[in-house]
């Protein structure tokens, strides 16, 4: 239907053009006939049939964003390497880049020997501690008897605790390659140290692979906690009397324009980076309040590059929608009702009927703040109060004045 109704239009631009191309003016009607194309008569059925909407202008509070460029960043506890304690070979990976991990939870094992022999220092520090204890049972059961002999009984407490700090030590060794030296036996001795994440948030990339060799120095994957990231902007000197604490700000990703963010800042640093010669404003992201843009569809990690539209005082201004406004020419204009009248036409069939015509005229504006689907509009001519202008379809009045404009020549 809707393709029917623009054919319709565009047959009434079309007899509208015919009308004015059958008509040859006098010369002394030139001057008058190349202003005709800044006004458009329609009738009642033409304006139903393009979808012609009416209103009048809208006092709208409206700001002015200024553009600037940042990446993404996280404090140093919101960021973390897996790094085994131990070098050893990769026995298995246990997670994909992109999964979500919770602090301690298991994430790679690698093999290494010399946990064994640690193991084994570790059951033999317990059989010294039991048989130190046991030592020392004996010497006190003596002492109570009184037969013992008080230096022994002293030699064997100091034994005993030796004995409990030594597999107390070793024990906590084990803890730091992720063993519970609580859970271990003889005879299933454990070869492959677990890894495990030190924080919560998002595998951003895995270094390692399944049989190579894990270093001391190098991390076998990055963690990132994704609800701590925050954008830093760079800030000019001229923007800094625009940008303060609570200043909303539309985050957009350089390699996705398609998803934006909504901010809010936070600070903004006293020192000028020496490189850019700018500030740099920290910008919290926050969940958005529209239904349209997804943080969850992205991914985000430490300097991915953004692009921040941060806004300035608002401020209330005369606004029209966005569609209410054509441009011609470097040029920007509105069409303005100016009148209705009755006018007869003469049909084929000998009779007369009087037919509603509405007058639009074209008038140039310039054009302002755009935000939200309005923008500011002020006139080069006076308009007059309560006027009623064209609010939807404008751009087909537009190319109706275009193809007039361009018959007068």
């Amino acid at each position: 239907m809707k393709l029917k109704h623009i054919d319709i239009a565009l047959i009434a631009v079309a007899t509208l053009m015919s009308t004015s191309c059958n008509t040859t003016p006098a010369p002394e009607h030139v001057e008058k006939h190349e202003h005709e194309h800044e006004n458009i008569e329609l009738t009642a059925e033409q304006i139903r049939t393009i979808g012609i909407e009416l209103g009048e202008l809208s006092r709208v509070s409206l700001g002015v964003n200024f553009r600037a460029t940042g990446e993404l960043a996280v404090d140093p506890q919101d960021e973390a390497t897996v790094v085994p304690q131990t070098p050893g070979i990769v026995k298995r990976i246990v997670v994909k880049e992109g999964d979500k991990v919770a602090k301690g939870q298991l994430v790679a094992y690698v093999e290494n020997l010399e946990v064994l022999s640690l193991q084994q220092d570790y059951f033999a520090a317990r059989q010294e501690e039991l048989l130190a204890s046991q030592e020392l049972d004996r010497q006190e059961a003596l002492a109570a008897a009184g037969a013992g002999i008080k230096k022994n009984r002293q030699q064997a407490a100091a034994n005993a605790q030796i004995a409990a700090a030594k597999t107390a030590m070793l024990a906590k060794q084990l803890a730091l390659y992720g063993i519970t030296a609580a859970h271990l036996t003889r005879e299933t001795p454990i070869t492959a140290v677990p890894l495990v994440a030190p924080i919560g948030g998002t595998v951003t990339q895995i270094l390692g692979t399944t049989g190579s060799y894990a270093d001391t120095q190098a991390p076998l994957m990055k963690i990132v906690n994704n609800n701590a990231v925050y954008a830093k902007l760079r800030i000019f000197e001229k923007n800094l009397d625009e940008i303060t604490a609570g200043r909303r700000v539309e985050l957009r990703l350089t390699n996705r324009p398609d998803i934006i963010l909504e901010g809010e800042v936070v600070s903004v640093t006293q020192a000028v980076d020496t490189d850019t010669k700018a500030l740099t404003a920290r910008v919290k992201i926050i969940p958005s309040t529209d239904e349209g843009k997804h943080r969850d569809t992205a991914v985000l990690t430490p300097n991915m590059p953004v692009i921040g539209l941060i806004a300035a005082e608002k401020s209330e201004v005369d606004a029209l929608p966005d569609e209410a406004i054509v441009s011609a020419e470097g040029r920007s204009y509105v069409f303005v009702l100016e009148e209705e009248k009755h006018e007869a036409h003469e049909h084929e069939h000998e009779h007369d009927e009087d037919e509603e015509i509405a007058h639009f005229k074209k008038v140039e504006v310039i054009t302002g703040v755009k935000e939200r689907g309005y923008t500011e509009v002020k006139f080069l001519t006076k308009v007059v109060p309560n006027a009623r202008f064209v609010l939807k379809n404008a751009f087909y009045l537009g190319s109706m004045t275009t193809e007039h404009g361009e018959h007068s020549h």
